[in-house]
């Protein structure tokens, strides 16, 4: 009995097949994926492949059963099948759905981390159905991403619909329908798996790769530039309303309109991210667990908020951290929509940073400077908030 690890992680049962057996197994040895990468349980899982077949050995040496009987008795193994024409139950999608899941499980042991495997499984089982891994295609993978985007929106909640089936669901043609970013996530989910299948050879290629629906119309409906009178109205409203007054609504409004900071990144501020360099104040953002890689990066601090006091904002010796970053931003864009706008093509910290990227860009900075200012990693990140907005308001 020998097992090792293949480059993946896994362990495989591997063993000369007895001369006896031969005749029976038709192959010089065997090779078995335990599929785990947990040495305990292989050698447990291991030590069982290998009683059996020295109980196969021995009645095919000590000649008890025919031919016939022998082959059924080598049958009755699943891990010696023979594999030809149709796929053996092990390469369902059930079957090793189920392995997958079993390793994830040592991941996490949060419910609601595995809540979202079940539910692509489940959508998977009925829109193409429990076959072969070997044999889901480009054309399976299209069909359910169409199925799971006519799906009505909350079908799973909504009353209406517990006593329909999922085909009955799409059947309905529903005008409020899944949103494109629910049917992805299901479609990220199908890809880690088959990603893991073909990584341990199961499958010689992923069929759901790159089959993700783009969302075309998000950046140019969404988180436009904020208008000049709009601005003009939020100025005068961080001037005299008591609600926007509070200190932390205060300096996060500040900060994103003269910096460009996202809201996570200046929620994260603390006293130490303000450093001087030549005689120039700016947040120095690397070092932390941002959206991207560029995301770490160093912005000056503009001469308005130096004025405004920010040294004092982020002394050592008084700051106080903000506690809940998902209330804070609730409540921001709960105030904006309720006191400047409730126009939802304006979001009220991100359209500060297409505000910010066009007066760069008016004052006649470097396209460069300004995507490394913004923390873009991508090319097309920079050209979408340059092209989502119309031109910059006056200087």
């Amino acid at each position: 009995m020998l097992y090792h690890s293949a480059s993946g992680g896994f362990f495989y049962f591997l063993r000369r097949t007895p001369k006896v057996l031969m005749p029976f197994l038709k192959k010089q040895e065997i090779r078995v994926s335990l599929r785990t990468r947990d040495r305990r349980l292989a050698r447990k899982v291991a030590r069982g492949y290998s009683a059996q077949l020295n109980h196969l050995q021995f009645l095919a040496s000590m000649h008890v059963y025919d031919t016939a009987r022998m082959e059924m008795e080598v049958a009755k193994l699943p891990f010696l099948h023979h594999k030809t024409g149709k796929a053996a139950s092990e390469d369902r999608f059930s079957a090793l759905y189920a392995m997958f899941l079993k390793e994830k499980r040592t991941e996490s042991k949060d419910p609601r981390f595995m809540e979202k495997f079940h539910r692509a499984e489940k959508l998977f089982l009925a829109f193409v159905g429990d076959k072969s891994v070997k044999e889901v295609t480009f054309q399976d993978i299209y069909h359910f991403r169409d199925c799971v985007g006519k799906l009505p929106r909350f079908y799973d909640r909504k009353r209406e619909y517990k006593h329909l089936t999922l085909e009955q669901l799409v059947q309905l043609n529903a005008t409020d329908r899944t949103g494109v970013g629910n049917v992805n996530r299901h479609l990220i989910t199908l890809n880690t798996f088959f990603n893991w299948l073909e990584h341990h050879s199961v499958i010689p290629k992923n069929p759901v790769r790159r089959m993700g629906l783009p969302r075309k119309t998000f950046a140019h409906t969404l988180r436009k530039a904020m208008p000049p009178d709009l601005l003009e109205k939020l100025l005068r409203t961080l001037a005299s309303d008591a609600d926007f007054q509070e200190p932390d609504i205060w300096w996060t409004f500040l900060i994103a309109m003269l910096s460009g900071l996202r809201f996570g990144e200046i929620v994260g501020l603390r006293p130490a991210d303000l450093k001087t360099a030549d005689g120039v104040l700016f947040f120095d953002l690397t070092g932390k667990t941002l959206k991207t890689h560029a995301s770490q990066r160093q912005v000056p601090v503009h001469s308005i908020l130096v004025d405004l006091g920010i040294m004092y904002r982020y002394r050592p010796d008084s700051f106080t951290p903000v506690k809940n970053s998902v209330y804070l931003g609730y409540k921001i864009t709960r105030l904006f929509r309720l006191r400047i706008s409730p126009d939802k093509t304006i979001t009220p910290l991100h359209s500060f940073r297409h505000l910010f990227a066009f007066r760069l860009r008016a004052a006649g900075v470097e396209e460069s400077l300004i995507s490394q200012c913004l923390g873009h990693t991508l090319k097309r990140d920079h050209e979408s908030i340059l092209k989502a907005v119309s031109p910059p308001p006056p200087t």
